[in-house]
């Protein structure tokens, strides 16, 4: 697992949202179906409007319980990052993102990307100088080569 700290301008993310509820364990059906519903072809299109970190086709997640008690809702959205100033075509979510620091969690299998947050609340946080704050949670996932995915998670973060 590799941890580092990046300070980002501002920037928008652009994509397909729903709302989805919180529910118990690591894979959540209102997202999975959320991602198999967008045609290949779309994601396609959103990669031509990205240009910002992360890079890729990313899995957001914004308005989390800060708890995540089940049966609460969050908006979910599959989208790229963008600079502040892109325009979202119709029918698009847009989300901006003010200038911040995020920690990135780049992880590669077998270890689950869900389980990430659950162990930095355990033992990142309380051994570092960070603190989350409010902002989206970021999922950017890119196979290398014939090798598993990697997994890149960006959480907002600011000094504890």
């Amino acid at each position: 697992m590799d941890i580092r700290i990046a300070d980002r301008p501002a920037f928008r993310l652009i994509g397909y949202s729903t709302r989805v509820t919180v529910v118990s364990g690591l894979l959540n059906p209102g997202v999975q179906a959320h991602i198999e519903s967008v045609p290949r072809t779309k994601y396609m299109e959103l990669l031509r409007l990205g240009g910002s970190e992360p890079a890729g086709v990313l899995n957001v997640s914004s308005g989390v319980d800060a708890d995540y008690a089940v049966g609460t809702e969050f908006e979910f959205m599959c989208g790229v990052a963008a600079s502040a100033r892109t325009r979202a075509p119709d029918g698009l979510g847009l989300l901006d993102v003010p200038r911040g620091d995020w920690v990135i969690v780049r992880e590669t299998p077998p270890h689950p990307v869900g389980a990430i947050p659950e162990w930095m609340a355990a033992v990142w946080f309380p051994s570092h100088p960070w603190r989350l704050r409010p902002g989206p949670s970021i999922v950017a996932s890119r196979a290398e080569g014939r090798g598993p995915a990697m997994h890149d998670l960006w959480l907002p973060v600011e000094p504890a």
